[in-house]
């Protein structure tokens, strides 16, 4: 099967147009036709596997979009001899390519990115800002500065009361959500959670609210995210055992859709925020779906220091870090845990993916499906779910 025969032939003979395209470190393959990328990403996978003595007849890859797609853009802020500078680094050199738009991001968030470039930048040696935009068109900025730059933010005040009259802000690695005090200053308060995410339930894959501070992580789009649950849920409807252990389940972005197919899911989180982001969101589900779904129980836990053993189901939903498994996978190694009959393994880091493929080889499994959602166009990267089975 052709894996790009789905695909319009016109977006596969085409490359997207960037004003930045070759500076910018973002996309260092948009000079490249897209069906191209797309053929390049599934050999390199493919020879990593042939590498480790795995012959794989196949694997599909799907695309999400040539651009305009994403929901949130990560960027760098930088002032360097007097300039300030808002984008990514240079593809050249470690220097800030000034971003006035992403061919990559939906309208609505280009429009955000706009509006926040419109009121001014504030002047600071070095920080990053996220900007998102929810499924509901709401905006977001999660500012994550160094704490002498976000003291001088609440104490200068215009540029904080300007921006908040068209998004929401939040600051730091605790994502603490920006308050006017009783003083009328401006101050941090605790993290809030809201439905910056979507995922997708139910046999019709209805669209689904995901709980989540602004800085939380989250997959690039909703759209990226529909491919995933997709594929992943036709697979498993051939025969996968209806008791899961999904670890690294985030804000249940494969969760819910878990629980919706009818599978009794145990899932495990070391995020202190996600076992309530997923109980709202599952609580929102019910609502609209208020049968054909599966129990739910919820563990938070750092999955690189406990033993899976605990909560030991035969199939098993992985979607760690780009570390990999890493403990986890020595649990198995050294017998304290029970090996499971198959492991669903969703990555978007192909060198710790082959890495734990390499040792799950040596523990009897076998890459019996491989599938790619192209959710990084323009860039070598992929995000694949890869069934192993003993």
């Amino acid at each position: 099967m052709n894996p790009l025969s789905n695909l319009n032939s016109y977006e596969l003979n085409r490359r997207l147009s960037c004003e930045l395209a070759g500076q910018c470190s973002g996309c260092p393959w948009i000079e490249q036709i897209y069906g191209e990328q797309l053929l390049s990403k599934k050999s390199s996978f493919l020879e990593g596997l042939e590498a480790l003595g795995l012959q794989v007849a196949e694997a599909e890859i799907v695309p999400v979009a040539l651009g305009g797609f994403r929901s949130r853009l990560d960027l760098t802020l930088q002032t360097y001899k007097g300039k300030t500078r808002l984008g990514l680094y240079s593809s050249q050199a470690r220097e800030i390519i000034d971003m006035r738009s992403c061919p990559l991001a939906l309208p609505e968030l280009n429009d955000f990115l706009a509006q926040l470039r419109e009121v001014g930048l504030p002047k600071v040696q070095k920080g990053s800002l996220r900007l998102r935009v929810g499924p509901e068109g709401q905006k977001g900025l999660w500012i994550d500065f160094a704490n002498v730059d976000v003291r001088d933010l609440l104490q200068e005040d215009i540029w904080l009361e300007k921006i908040s009259e068209f998004c929401t802000i939040e600051m730091g690695q605790r994502f603490k959500r920006l308050i006017r005090k009783p003083t009328g200053e401006w101050g941090l308060g605790d993290l809030e959670l809201a439905p910056w995410f979507q995922t997708y339930v139910g046999p019709e894959l209805l669209p689904q609210h995901l709980y989540l501070p602004l800085g939380g992580f989250s997959q690039t789009s909703w759209l990226a995210t529909q491919r995933m649950i997709s594929a992943l849920l036709n697979r498993m409807s051939l025969g996968a055992g209806n008791e899961v252990l999904e670890l690294f389940s985030g804000n249940g972005n494969f969760t819910l859709p878990l629980l919706f197919a009818g599978k009794n899911v145990v899932s495990v989180e070391m995020s202190p925020w996600a076992g309530e982001a997923i109980q709202r969101s599952f609580a929102e589900a019910q609502e609209k779906l208020p049968s054909g779904y599966g129990t739910l129980e919820l563990f938070r836990k750092n999955l690189y220091k406990s033993d899976p053993e605990l909560w030991w189901k035969s199939t098993w939903v992985v979607d760690p870090p780009r570390s990999g498994l890493g403990r986890l996978i020595e649990n198995l190694e050294s017998g304290t845990t029970k090996l499971p009959s198959e492991i669903f393994y969703i990555s978007c880091f192909q060198t710790s993916l082959l890495q734990d493929t390499q040792r799950l080889m040596h523990l009897g499994y076998r890459p019996l499906w491989i599938y790619g959602v192209d959710q990084f166009p323009h860039t070598p990267h992929c995000e694949w779910i890869v069934q192993f089975s003993q």
